[in-house]
């Protein structure tokens, strides 16, 4: 597509892996395409920062920015990164002053004479210029808390773990709905919308499921519409399933539940103890 319009296409902005279907994109191939035609490649990271390994420089990538909270396990309301490539922010693009318009805050001048107060903005090198303002210190203490994890544990091997896991819990699911097809009228309850091809998938695995009338659900009413199996399957394994521990699952609109089997703390037998709950979930559901 970029080699046919990329004349018309001044900025390439997408996410590194789809929040929705959990595919993981190919942008180093996206990033040739889009310098080929002159457009300026970003990436929203949020779901592939600590997901899968990431080479941004090397890539070519202009600029990235992402959250911490997700993959990154710094929790909720987690201080976020961003990326700049060097050609933009480096020593020779700055004092050729090449570097892309920013807003100038006090934080993104040059450190050394950022206490000067000098009239004029002096940006730092790096990604740095672009700060506004101090970081927030507490916040920053638990990112690098979690980063120093993920540094002993190495991104290859979490990869490594993360493609095995996910792969475990793809021949479990798949048998899981032969298994209830019959059950659910010869067709089955759900589906994987997450490729299935190893290099285009993170650790997220996306299900999609068959909505059903509210007449055949369980305690359910004749003329109360469909039922979205995937929140109230949500529910149901939250709460608990038959020996099975809670386990969180994230719904999202329309009729998809996800699941990722993060490498750094999920252990395989918990993903066997998750489709096992599964099953008596929709088990349940399809008596």
């Amino acid at each position: 597509w970029l080699d046919r319009e990329g004349s018309t296409v001044a900025v390439v902005l997408l996410s590194g892996v789809q929040y929705y279907t959990g595919q993981r994109f190919d942008v180093p191939a996206i990033t040739t395409a889009a310098a080929r035609a002159g457009a300026v490649m970003g990436l929203d990271l949020a779901h592939a920062v600590g997901n899968a390994p990431l080479e941004l420089h090397a890539w070519g990538v202009d600029f990235a920015a992402w959250c911490s909270y997700k993959y990154l396990n710094s929790g909720p309301g987690a201080i976020a990164g961003a990326f700049v490539h060097e050609k933009h922010c480096g020593p020779e693009s700055l004092a050729a002053g090449r570097a892309p318009p920013r807003l100038k805050g006090w934080w993104g001048n040059d450190e050394a004479s950022r206490f000067r107060m000098e009239h004029g903005f002096q940006a730092a090198l790096g990604a740095d210029g672009w700060q506004l303002s101090n970081p927030p210190i507490l916040q920053l203490a638990a990112l690098r808390g979690s980063l120093e994890v993920f540094d002993r544990a190495g991104m290859a091997r979490l990869r490594d773990k993360s493609l095995r896991a996910t792969g475990f819990a793809l021949r479990m699911l798949d048998a899981l709905a032969e298994d209830l097809a019959p059950r659910a009228g010869g067709r089955a309850p759900f589906r994987v919308i997450t490729p299935r091809l190893a290099a285009d998938r993170g650790t997220q695995i996306s299900l999609r499921f068959e909505r059903m009338p509210a007449s055949k659900v369980p305690g359910g009413e004749a003329g109360g519409g469909d039922v979205d199996v995937a929140e109230r399957v949500q529910g149901m394994l939250g709460a608990g399933v038959g020996p099975h521990p809670p386990a969180e699952t994230d719904y999202r609109r329309p009729d998809v539940l996800r699941v990722a089997p993060c490498p750094l703390y999920v252990r395989f037998t918990d993903v066997h103890a998750l489709v096992c709950a599964l099953r008596l979930c929709l088990e349940e559901l399809y008596p």
